[in-house]
């Protein structure tokens, strides 16, 4: 067997100047904008800027508050990383899975919604994109459902806004947004049912008709410590296999954290949710809202069951994962294949390593390797490939190349990180920073490819 690509990435230093997270204290939705800070080019007539949204896509527990701090500091790498005269927009979207949290704070979602006939909490995941009326627990493929209902409908909220402002032209492709879509954990497996549902999509309609129905297009997605098979082999999967095996164990469950926790002041139960699971505040704040939530326990119970039976073996064929030849679909796309990139945890315990590293041989280039740059602030790579956007400084302290003579570059880039940082990155602050420096080259890469 192959041995799959090793990176590692910084788990200790986050960047000299940490943002402000956003002012959330349970946060439905999280909506982030940077294209007011890439001024456009001083010499000549303004050139339109090519569109491009970062959709994000949890784990379970699938609340986006243990992401603010993550999305912020993707948020900011991107324009760091971008110069000014790079005629690129980036947004950045994220929302809790339906069934988490039950508030309606996002403006388009919520908008939409009532347009749509749904009820204002389905904005906050309670049956958004679901039939009306639909309540938690929901399933892994309710919450698909979801996830993709709230993208596209993110997507024409932003149509519609530039079209309020006098700021679209439909006869210009750079006006519709180019997706990216980054899953966490179970979020990874979200985001491929999405991408696969999009390109049958295209594939039945044609381009035309998928663009007025659902405008944008997908270029990419970014898999981060993905559950994407055999979730029950993993350490955890064993236990909870077994835990959740139990009839009405989700339920009894939630029903005995409420009894506990219904006479504790939320403000008492922050602190001692800080004290025994030694979190940092923001990430104690969220878990605190998950346990006094209405549905959140059962809700994530639910749902890792329905995980564990489902997500079993690979799923998806060649047309997802990539071809050697074009096919009709991309024919059709008249653009550049999605490209697909995977960061694996070094003993993920969601992740078991005999099936990380099967799908690594059968999946991922043969011929990606790891260069340690012994401290390194940049990117190095081989000829042949193509070299980051802009040279900046990169917390990664060890970079991917690929060899020379590549015959596979169609095939996802998976890698393995190795220094340590955990499932649940999104908890310290160190970690979000080194996983956002990360995604950033990812993205990087696609945008260039996609240019």
């Amino acid at each position: 067997m192959r041995a799959p690509t090793i990176i590692h990435l910084p788990a200790t230093l986050p960047p000299s100047s940490p943002p402000t997270p956003p002012i959330t204290s349970k946060p439905t939705s999280i909506y982030l904008s940077r294209s007011d800070s890439l001024s456009p080019t001083t010499n000549g007539p303004q050139a339109r800027r090519k569109n491009y949204l970062i959709y994000f896509i949890t784990g379970n527990p699938g609340l986006i508050g243990y992401y603010d701090l993550f999305l912020s500091y993707l948020n900011l790498s991107l324009a760091d990383r971008l110069p000014p005269s790079t005629q690129v927009n980036f947004d950045v979207f994220g929302r809790s899975l339906s069934g988490f949290e039950s508030e309606a704070r996002g403006g388009f979602l919520r908008r939409r919604c009532a347009a749509s006939g749904y009820p204002a909490e389905a904005a906050g995941g309670r049956g958004a994109g679901l039939r009306p009326g639909a309540r938690p627990p929901f399933g892994l493929e309710e919450q698909i459902k979801g996830a993709e209902w709230a993208l596209w409908d993110h997507v024409q909220g932003m149509r519609e806004q530039q079209q309020e402002q006098g700021d679209f032209d439909p006869l210009a492709d750079d006006d519709e947004p180019n997706i990216i879509l980054v899953g966490h954990s179970v979020g990874a497996y979200v985001a491929m049912e999405i991408l696969r549902r999009w390109r049958e999509k295209v594939n039945d309609a044609g381009t035309k008709e998928v663009n007025e129905d659902q405008p944008g297009r997908i270029v990419g997605a970014v898999c981060l410590f993905p559950t994407v098979t055999h979730i029950a082999k993993s350490d955890s999967g064993k236990k909870f296999s077994a835990l959740l095996s139990i009839p009405w164990i989700a339920l009894i469950l939630h029903m005995l954290a409420t009894l506990l926790t219904f006479w504790i002041p939320s403000a008492l139960l922050f602190h001692l949710v800080q004290l025994v699971a030694r979190m940092p505040e923001d990430a104690a704040r969220t878990t605190t809202a998950f346990i006094k939530s209405r549905h959140g326990i059962r809700q994530a119970l639910h749902m890792a069951r329905d995980e564990l039976r489902t997500i079993t073996h690979d799923k998806w064929d060649a047309e997802l994962w990539g071809a050697a030849l074009p096919s009709d679909l991309q024919q059709k796309q008249r653009a550049p294949r999605p490209q697909l990139y995977f960061l694996f945890g070094r003993k993920d315990h969601w992740v078991a390593d005999e099936t990380r590293d099967e799908l690594i041989r059968l999946r991922g280039r043969s011929n990606t390797m790891a260069n340690i740059t012994n401290g390194s602030m940049t990117p190095t790579r081989t000829r042949g490939t193509t070299p980051p956007l802009r040279m900046t400084r990169s917390s990664s302290r060890l970079s991917r190349a690929s060899s020379e003579g590549a015959d596979d570059d169609w095939k996802p880039v998976m890698e393995i990180d190795d220094t340590g940082i955990p499932h649940g990155f999104c908890i310290e602050p160190r970690h979000s920073a080194a996983v956002a420096e990360k995604v950033v080259e990812y993205v990087c890469e696609m945008v260039r490819a996609d240019s």
